[in-house]
């Protein structure tokens, strides 16, 4: 790995940390519409997103085989499920804390809790479905994240 993306990956990964405890503390409330922000600008924005995958995918044509360009293609129908899922994760119930609960003979409560684990990283092929997929499936999980793509869509992921 280069020097340059070496410095870019630490700079992406210690700016998520930082981010970490502003996620943990998010309410059900602002995460349903984060999610929700997220599935509108999906629709809002698709005529930009489209142009961008169809500039990713002219480029493409060059170097990934047939399934892979179909991987890639996003049109309307492809974008508008999208958001669908987006919403539909939104309306999921929040996520349980607090999964188990006992005493031991001891007399000593014990919980089990669910806990955002921080940083997540994620290096996948060229799929902008799965960047969705992915970042929302962070929010809702309170996690922060560094996602990398692959090259050819760069621009529509």
């Amino acid at each position: 790995m280069s020097d340059d993306v070496y410095r870019l990956v630490e700079e992406a990964a210690s700016e998520a940390r930082g981010a970490t405890g502003d996620m943990a503390r998010a309410t059900d409330s602002q995460i349903a519409e984060a999610l929700g922000a997220i599935a509108s600008r999906l629709t809002s924005e698709a005529a930009a997103v489209l142009a961008a995958n169809k500039a990713d995918l002219e480029q493409a044509q060059k170097t990934l085989s047939a399934g892979g360009i179909d991987r890639l293609r996003l049109d309307e129908i492809r974008l508008a499920g999208i958001a669908r899922q987006v919403r539909a994760l939104a309306a999921l119930p929040p996520l349980e804390r607090v999964v188990g609960r006992r005493v031991l003979d001891n007399g000593l409560g014990l919980e089990e809790r669910r806990v955002p684990v921080g940083v997540i990283g994620a290096n996948y092929e060229a799929r902008p479905n799965v960047t969705i997929d992915f970042a929302t499936q962070l929010v809702k999980s309170r996690n922060a994240g560094v996602l990398r793509t692959g090259g050819a869509s760069l621009r529509s992921a």
